[in-house]
């Protein structure tokens, strides 16, 4: 079901209070026999719902590394220094423990390497610009198919 991605969201920060009451209302007059999940959502909002036991309301699906990456990476403005910075701290932390195997979890390991380990400030940031651009394009596809999930 599209409410625990849509909460999901909503807890990454991608969505507010008032875009997720405006998701439950617009579902609410598409569908013929709406959940009731959908107009507590609509009335109590995503806040009072994720305050809720599971029993009562449904918890929010559990966003792979590589989901988090995805989203993140398509909101990323490379232009700014400032969200360059916060990418590479989320980006460090976050990859550690995650399979090796996936190029977007060893773009983290080497950010926290090269950026925060050597002082490689001027160093670590060409290399991030660069491997962000592939990167976004590897994983804007995840991206897209979460938020269509919603719409």
């Amino acid at each position: 079901m599209s409410i625990e991605i849509i909460i999901a969201l909503y807890q990454e920060d991608y969505l507010t209070d008032k875009e997720v009451i405006d998701w439950a209302d617009d579902k609410i007059l598409k569908e013929e026999e709406p959940f009731d999940y959908l107009y507590m959502l609509s009335l109590k909002g995503p806040r009072h719902c994720l305050s809720l036991p599971s029993t009562d309301f449904p918890i929010a699906k559990q966003l792979t590394y590589s989901e988090r990456f995805a989203l993140r990476a398509t909101k990323l403005n490379l232009e700014s220094e400032e969200d360059c910075d916060h990418f590479r701290e989320w980006v460090a932390s976050a990859s550690l423990g995650e399979d090796l195997s996936l190029p977007e979890v060893m773009f983290g390991y080497h950010i926290d390497e090269d950026f925060y380990c050597t002082d490689n400030h001027s160093g670590g940031l060409k290399y991030f610009k660069e491997e962000m651009l592939n990167l976004i394009d590897k994983t804007k596809n995840l991206a897209e198919a979460l938020w269509s999930k919603i719409a």
